[in-house]
């Protein structure tokens, strides 16, 4: 099975007591997603599925592991730890301009769906908005490179 077929759930076939699903996505799956902030790394995603009245799914992930991104610093590899938890609602409509905030509408022609960018966008909103090394371990040859003139240097 393709990296990319792991997170394709076929919203039919959801057993009326739901659907649990337990997947391992690696470095592979962030490169095929043609993104450019996560580099790699190493993720667990539980997802429970159940279908409720009117079909309305609910989609609730458990994202644990650690991602590789570049450091806001010294651009060197940080590894940062994902602990993240999301519930998702979906429903069929294919108005185009529906507005509800807190559920995702899918064309009624569809049973397929590719939650693969919601792991992505969890993993990313559940990093820090900075994003550096420690004191200390960020790349001494870099920093010296962005050291002001005065001396007075980023990592201080």
């Amino acid at each position: 099975m393709a990296i990319m077929d792991l997170l394709n759930i076929n919203l039919s076939k959801i057993p009326s007591d739901g659907m649990k699903l337990e997947i391992t996505l690696d470095g592979d799956f962030f490169t095929a997603l043609d993104q450019e902030t996560i580099k790699g790394g190493n993720v667990k995603v539980n997802l429970n599925i159940r279908e409720h009245s009117g079909e309305v799914y609910t989609l609730k992930f458990v994202i644990q592991g650690e991602v590789i991104v570049e450091c806001d610093r010294c651009l060197d590899d940080l590894a940062l730890v994902v602990d993240a938890e999301e519930t998702i609602k979906l429903t069929y409509n294919d108005e185009s301009d529906s507005t509800a905030d807190d559920i995702k509408f899918i064309p009624k022609n569809t049973n397929m769906y590719d939650a693969s960018w919601d792991v992505y966008e969890i993993v990313e909103l559940s990093l820090p908005i900075q994003r550096t090394h420690q004191v200390g371990e960020c790349n001494e040859d870099m920093l010296s490179r962005i050291c002001y003139e005065n001396d007075e240097c980023l990592d201080e």
